[in-house]
């Protein structure tokens, strides 16, 4: 675990809306730990917990270090924050195993410039992100996808998405992901 970002936590006692506003106004953020079998309330600092949000955001785990030394691995499941104020109100950690494949949420990158663009089609894009399986250490930060030799019509279906080696994309059906569709001067050119 020597090459996960760490963040301290501590046991939480207190429960209710009560001791969980202290908290906030303490500058501690109140939170959960899922794990099998148990389930830990714990306390986060938040200018500790936004820093390692921003490095590892929900698809890196991370390493979460009690106050007695206790270690856990964990990923960051859902960080709720407040409707209007630069703050957060919860944190749900979900422990997991290194050994043992999880499924995570990750992005699509769409890089360069789609031949069917230029020639005035539009890129459409279906889907942002995708929900992959593999073990935490293979987790990629994104999948990008090089759109440059794509024509007008051209799609890029699930399936054909270029992900790394032991990464595996979840679907049920094959469906498209992004497409160059035909564009109003496409439509002219055609019709001319």
């Amino acid at each position: 675990m020597s090459e996960l970002m760490r963040l301290q936590v501590a046991r939480r006692t207190e429960f209710g809306k009560g001791p969980c506003a202290r908290l906030r106004a303490q500058g501690a953020v109140p939170g959960v730990m899922y794990a099998v079998g148990e389930n830990i309330p714990v306390t986060v600092d938040a200018k500790a917990l936004a820093k390692a949000f921003e490095a590892v955001r929900y698809s890196k785990p991370l390493a979460v270090s009690f106050d007695d030394g206790v270690e856990r691995v964990v990923l960051i499941k859902e960080l709720r924050h407040h409707p209007f104020k630069r703050s957060y109100l919860h944190v749900d950690f979900w422990g997991i195993d290194l050994d043992k494949p999880v499924d995570v949420t990750v992005p699509l990158v769409v890089t360069g410039r789609a031949k069917g663009v230029v020639m005035g089609g539009k890129l459409a894009v279906y889907r942002e992100q995708v929900t992959v399986r593999c073990l935490p250490h293979r987790i990629p930060d994104a999948i990008t996808i090089d759109i440059t030799p794509m024509n007008i019509g051209d799609k890029i279906m699930i399936d054909a998405l270029p992900v790394p080696e032991g990464v595996e994309v979840l679907f049920d059906r094959s469906f498209a992901v992004l497409a160059i569709t035909g564009g109003r001067g496409a439509q002219e050119e055609t019709a001319a």
